[in-house]
């Protein structure tokens, strides 16, 4: 068993500023919390800038350049890409999914192509392949999922043919929380040689991922999902794939010769890279990931399933919830309704009383509809969790039964 309490004085943010009572923060599929060690290590950084740019010879410091590039090291190690040079730096993953649109999708795809996408996404991996298709002409095909959340296999054979050019797909849903087998979808794609996408940010947290096994064409994920900062992100590509794609934005350091006629890229990653990066982000990040080392992705993964099967059994018994999704392998993301209550109020009645969630389409909102739903209430833990914190959330979700009107407000 994890010793969870071992790892909780961490973080901070688990006191309240005002009161000083304990958090229950079970909202971690938006954004997990951030060490404290990591928070004054930036802070350190940032203070230390200016003294490394006067010091040396190129912009920010040799020293935090090579803890930048450490970094994406580290970071190509976690997820098992074959190189450094195979990860880029991005803002997030919303930007890395961009980047793979404008620079492999706009020049790759012609009028009449498919995309296959699952009805599960989150906005940032629907929208970008929506502009694209009104602008090329290109068709959009939706798998389905079934009823527990795992995709519709028959579905997903029956829509892809001699025009599918790109499947893009969450590892991960951030809804209901259900774990895509993507190992054998992949290996069918690239035998009809379809490039496949993977959005990887409510799975890479959670469970052991190597890409390279997988074999998808690229992966991206948010560094603010797995205790790293905001504003740094990662886009895993094939080497072999990134060297054959034009920049997606130019100018400063993504370039290694420039004259008054031409300007000639790098190569990858740095050619993805325009401009000053986020340096103290990118090592904030690496900071995350010897973190999760330390602890170990696979303790995580047992200890979150104890803890989910823990919370999912007792939610059960109120017989005021819906769960929705019921995935066998699923990370710990727990969409629910309480019969009266909107999930508005019911997230609102839970932070007065020291417990944050989730309310709303999760920015997902194609799925919601499908589900036949408006909104939902969701819950998503993390392995700083513990058992005493989910016990406080289900006595709370008692009381809302209580407090609640029985009117039906879901639809």
């Amino acid at each position: 068993m994890l010793d969870t309490e071992k790892y909780k004085n961490h973080f901070p943010e688990l006191i309240h500023n005002e009161t000083k009572e304990p958090v229950v923060y079970l909202d971690n599929a938006s954004t997990t919390l951030k060490p404290n060690f990591i928070i004054d290590e930036m802070r350190k950084g940032y203070d230390d800038i200016n003294l490394q740019r006067h010091r040396n010879f190129f912009p920010f410091g040799k020293d935090l350049v090579e803890r930048c590039e450490d970094a994406r090291q580290k970071i190509a190690d976690f997820i098992g890409a074959n190189s450094a040079n195979e990860i880029i730096f991005t803002k997030n993953a919303t930007e890395a999914i961009n980047l793979v649109a404008y620079s492999w999708a706009r020049r790759t795809l012609r009028k009449g192509d498919n995309i296959l996408l699952s009805v599960m996404e989150h906005h940032s991996n629907l929208v970008p392949w929506q502009i694209l298709a009104e602008e090329l002409g290109v068709n959009i095909r939706y798998i389905s999922v079934r009823e527990n959340g795992n995709l519709l296999e028959t579905d997903f054979n029956r829509k892809i043919d001699n025009r599918t050019k790109l499947v893009a797909i969450s590892h991960a849903s951030n809804v209901l929380g259900t774990i895509n087998n993507l190992d054998e979808v992949i290996a069918s794609l690239r035998e009809k040689g379809i490039v496949c996408l993977v959005d990887g940010c409510q799975a890479v947290p959670h469970i052991p991922v190597n890409v390279s096994e997988m074999g998808c064409d690229f992966y991206v994920f948010s560094g603010h999902k797995l205790l790293g900062p905001y504003g740094v992100g990662v886009l895993y590509g094939k080497e072999q794939v990134l060297t054959k794609m034009k920049p997606f934005l130019s100018g400063s350091n993504m370039v290694s010769e420039v004259t008054f006629k031409f300007a000639k890229p790098h190569l990858p990653p740095w050619k993805f890279e325009a401009g000053t990066i986020n340096y103290n982000e990118a090592i904030g990040l690496g900071m995350a990931i010897d973190f999760l080392n330390e602890i170990g992705m696979n303790n995580i993964v047992e200890y979150e399933k104890q803890l989910m099967k823990y919370t999912i059994n007792n939610m059960l018994k109120n017989e005021a919830v819906i769960l929705y999704g019921r995935a066998k392998d699923r990370v710990p993301n727990i969409a629910f309704n309480l019969r009266g209550a909107h999930p508005d109020e019911l997230a609102e009645f839970m932070e007065k009383n020291g417990v944050i969630i989730s309310s709303g389409n999760h920015n997902a909102q194609p799925l919601i509809n499908f589900l036949n739903l408006k909104y939902s209430a969701r819950i998503s833990l993390y392995f700083y969790n513990t058992i005493e914190e989910v016990d406080k959330f289900l006595e709370l979700l008692m009381e809302a039964k209580k407090l609640f009107s029985n009117v039906d407000q879901l639809k």
